[in-house]
């Protein structure tokens, strides 16, 4: 769990990947090899230079190239959370940037192989996320007073849960203040995360809120139920 100034994370603030170091394949020129190397050097420093050189990199290899694919796949995940880690520590301009360039380099790992999971993760907090902070930032409310008033020096704090956070707005009025677009963006890759591991705890509880938001108390209620049932099997087995 993690909390920046004003967005409570429900679950991992980011998945990092590093960079993959699969050996070039044969014939692949040298220059591309050196744009690839570029990339990786000035990734942390100089992001849209090294965005410059990675693009270059992918337009020099052919598209089959399975190499080019999953080092593109691991420099556009690791990029993402990068620009994921300024979006949830930073405000104002900057902070919407960041977070449209996280969702268009996490989109083309999507695009390159819809079953990666960090990026799904990503995808699925960012958009997640980017709700829980309207609801948190909106005049409608006192959900910024549940934040400033949680502990957050406690080992484990107790976080505010959504049902808490949205108790207080009328779920007709849930279209009006646009709480429900950011949870339908992250609805795609929380369903495939629990598609692809059904007892991926985080999935269940972004499903469950999601499904909250998007005023279905069916499914929230399927999936808390299915949260608290994995839950418990873990607890038995400790």
């Amino acid at each position: 769990m993690c909390k920046s100034d004003l967005i409570v994370v429900l679950f991992s603030c980011m998945n990092i990947v590093g960079f993959s170091q699969v050996n070039p394949t044969p014939g692949t020129k040298a220059n591309s090899n050196s744009d690839y190397t570029r990339a990786l050097a000035v990734a942390d420093s100089k992001p849209d230079s090294a965005l410059y050189y990675i693009d270059r990199y992918r337009k020099s290899v052919p598209e089959a190239d399975s190499v080019a694919k999953t080092r593109s796949i691991s420099f556009y995940n690791y990029m993402g959370a990068r620009y994921l880690s300024n979006y949830y520590t930073t405000d104002s301009i900057q902070s919407r940037t960041s977070f449209k360039k996280a969702l268009a380099l996490l989109e083309k790992v999507i695009e390159l192989d819809s079953t990666n999971l960090p990026a799904n993760m990503n995808l699925m907090s960012a958009h997640y996320n980017s709700g829980v902070k309207n609801i948190i930032n909106g005049d409608y409310c006192k959900q910024r007073a549940l934040i400033e008033d949680t502990d957050w020096n406690k080992p484990d704090p107790e976080i505010p849960s959504l049902a808490k956070l949205l108790e207080c707005i009328k779920p007709e009025e849930y279209e009006k203040y646009r709480i429900t677009p950011p949870f339908k963006a992250s609805l795609p890759f929380a369903l495939r995360i629990h598609r692809l591991d059904p007892a991926n705890r985080n999935a269940l509880e972004a499903l469950q809120g999601i499904y909250m938001a998007l005023s279905d108390k069916k499914q929230a209620e399927i999936y808390k139920r299915k949260y608290e049932k994995l839950s418990a099997n873990k607890a038995i087995k400790k």
